[in-house]
């Protein structure tokens, strides 16, 4: 398993980012497949498992989830915003055929990766709250109908959180933009 070796940009591993992620699903009470598909819902992406890999190991309904939460190879694309936009269509389909659980995955993954922003570049930094802004609040806010109703409420904080990460970022910028303007 390669992913459990892989280091982030801080120096930890990148299996931690994992884990977090699923402790948060399992404390606020979704089921085993749901917390299996965060453990693994990289190695697609990340590690190049084929779909029958996944399924073989974890089984269909985890596969499921795993699939359209993996952005397909760089190889496929000419741009990073291509790749993007076909990672988010992927998941609008998914949850259109009726997972859910591909948002509750996604939103979970995308809060922890805004609030831990550990040894990033200013660059990376800019890029996934930009990214995360423009375009994952937005699907974000439209999956929240197709989540049901027990779940609404932590969906809810988690966009919330999500969009206090960006504000809190987008006021430390301005704040640097001024302190720099006031320098000159």
């Amino acid at each position: 398993m390669q992913h459990t070796t892989v280091l982030r940009k801080s120096g930890e591993n990148y299996y931690r980012h994992d884990c977090r992620v699923a402790a948060r699903a399992l404390k606020a009470g979704f089921d085993l497949d749901i917390v299996t598909a965060i453990l693994a819902h990289e190695f697609k992406e990340d590690d190049g498992w084929t779909e029958e890999q996944l399924i073989k190991i974890f089984g269909p309904e985890v596969a499921s989830y795993v699939i359209p939460v993996s952005k397909r190879p760089k190889a496929l694309f000419s741009s990073r915003m291509e790749r993007l936009i076909d990672h988010i269509y992927n998941m609008v389909k998914a949850i259109l055929s009726g997972l859910w659980q591909v948002a509750i995955i996604k939103v979970l993954d995308r809060l922890e990766n805004t609030t831990d922003t550990a040894g990033l570049s200013d660059e990376d930094k800019a890029r996934l709250f930009g990214e995360t802004e423009t375009h994952f609040l937005p699907f974000f806010r439209w999956a929240a109908k197709f989540i049901p109703a027990e779940w609404q409420m932590i969906y809810g904080i988690w966009i919330q959180a999500i969009e206090f990460a960006c504000d809190n970022y987008n006021r430390h910028q301005n704040i640097l933009r001024l302190q720099n303007s006031n320098s000159v």
